[in-house]
């Protein structure tokens, strides 16, 4: 089993490309009015044309500001965080640890209340947990009634 990716920048840009629908783009594009220069996009699915962006992807892994962006988007596309929680035991390699411990679960609903998917994170600190719960809810493996966990 592969190990997690750990909070911080390559994270973040995972984010922000599949959560955000962000694209880092080869060759940035400078305004012709204002003189910026942007260097990520995100697609738009409406035919309009894609919105430029020039910051690069806020700390979602490692801040509580940045795990809120990430809430919210997940919100807007139908995805409501389900639980999370701040363990003080949980299972790690198959032993029981008596470590802190957050776990977040992004459910979709389908009809009624019954949940479709889910994608469930576990890490030391609410922000990675989120991160990570929010990447496996949107992996293309996410089958409706799977159960993933990173």
């Amino acid at each position: 089993m592969a190990e997690p990716l750990a909070a911080g920048p390559e994270l973040d840009a995972l984010v922000f490309e599949r959560v955000f629908g962000a694209e880092r783009c080869a060759t940035p594009w400078r305004d012709p009015y204002s003189g910026d220069l942007y260097h990520h996009r995100i697609r738009n699915t409406d035919g309009l044309p894609p919105t430029w962006l020039y910051d690069e992807p806020e700390h979602y892994s490692t801040t509580w500001e940045g795990m809120q962006l990430v809430v919210e988007r997940m919100m807007v596309e139908g995805w409501a965080l389900w639980s999370m929680k701040n363990d003080w035991q949980h299972y790690e390699g198959g032993h029981l640890s008596e470590t802190r411990c957050w776990r977040a679960m992004f459910g979709k609903l389908r009809q009624g209340s019954i949940p479709s998917s889910f994608g469930e994170g576990e890490a030391d600190t609410a922000p990675l947990a989120v991160c990570r719960a929010a990447l496996k809810a949107l992996a293309p493996s996410c089958q409706p009634g799977a159960i993933l966990a990173i």
